[in-house]
C-alpha cells in the first residue's frame, strides 16, 4: 500500500500537467503578421510600441468583437502618444499617434488568417511601405476602426511584440483549427493605380475577402 501511495504521489503531478497541456487555452497559433520598422522614425516607434502594449495579451471571448479603437483608446499627447507622420489623402502630415495604423494592419492580417469575422475595416487610399496592399487597415479614433469578431466557441488571445527593428502580431486559440492561407493578386489598372484582391483558402475552398483600389506612392513612411 505504501509503495502504491508513493507511486501516485509521483505520478499525479505529471498527469495534472498533461491534462493542463492538452486542455489549456490558446494552444494553437491561428494567424500571425510582422513588419520591419527599421526605417521608421523614433516618434513613430513610440506610438507603435504604446499601441502594442495595449493589445498584447488581450483576450476576445467567444461571440465578442474586438475593436482596435476601444482597446487602444485615443491616441493623444495626454496618453503618451506623440506627433508622427501619417498618410492623409495624397500627402503625409504629422498627427498625434502617427504610425499606429501599422499595428492595426498587422492585427487585420492575423485575424484573416485566424478565420475571424471582419466586422469593420477601411483600407488606405494609397500603398504604404510597411504592409502589402490589400492587407492594411487604417484607423482614426472616432472615424475609422478595425473590428473583428470571434466566432469560435473558445477565446482568442492577441499577442503583440515590439522591438526597434520589428513588430509581430500573433493570434492564439483552440487546437485543431483548420489551416488557412491568404492569397493576394495585384492588377495594374493604370500607371498611378493598382487593384488588389485578397482570397482566403480553407479546406480546399477559396473565398474573396476584399477588393481594394490604391493610388501608387513612392513616398516612404518615416
Amino acid at each position: 500500500m505504501k509503495a502504491n501511495h508513493t507511486y501516485w504521489i509521483c505520478v499525479a503531478p505529471l498527469l495534472l500537467t498533461a491534462l493542463y497541456w492538452f486542455d489549456r487555452p490558446f494552444q494553437q497559433g491561428l494567424g500571425e503578421a510582422h513588419s520591419s520598422i527599421r526605417h521608421l522614425s523614433g516618434k513613430s516607434k513610440i506610438n507603435i510600441q504604446r499601441a502594442c502594449r495595449s493589445i498584447d495579451g488581450y483576450v476576445v471571448k467567444p461571440g465578442d468583437t474586438f475593436s482596435f479603437n476601444q482597446v487602444v483608446g485615443p491616441r493623444t499627447h495626454e496618453r503618451g502618444y506623440v506627433s508622427a507622420p501619417t498618410y492623409l489623402g495624397n500627402g503625409t502630415e504629422s498627427t498625434e499617434g502617427g504610425g499606429v495604423c501599422l499595428v492595426s494592419s498587422l492585427v487585420y492580417k492575423a485575424a484573416l488568417e485566424s478565420g475571424l469575422t471582419i466586422v469593420e475595416r477601411t483600407p488606405h487610399s494609397r500603398t504604404i511601405s510597411t504592409v502589402p496592399p490589400g492587407l492594411d487597415a487604417t484607423v482614426w479614433y472616432g472615424r475609422y476602426d478595425l473590428k473583428v469578431k470571434n466566432d469560435y466557441k473558445e477565446p482568442i488571445q492577441l499577442n503583440c511584440k515590439f522591438d526597434p527593428a520589428d513588430v509581430a502580431v500573433k493570434l492564439e486559440g483552440p487546437r485543431n483549427s483548420a489551416p488557412m492561407k491568404l492569397v493576394r493578386r495585384e492588377t495594374s489598372t493604370s500607371i498611378d493605380q493598382v487593384a488588389v484582391t485578397v482570397y482566403l483558402q480553407k479546406n480546399g475552398l477559396q473565398e474573396t475577402v476584399s477588393k481594394d483600389l490604391y493610388d501608387r506612392t513612392a513616398i516612404r513612411a518615416r
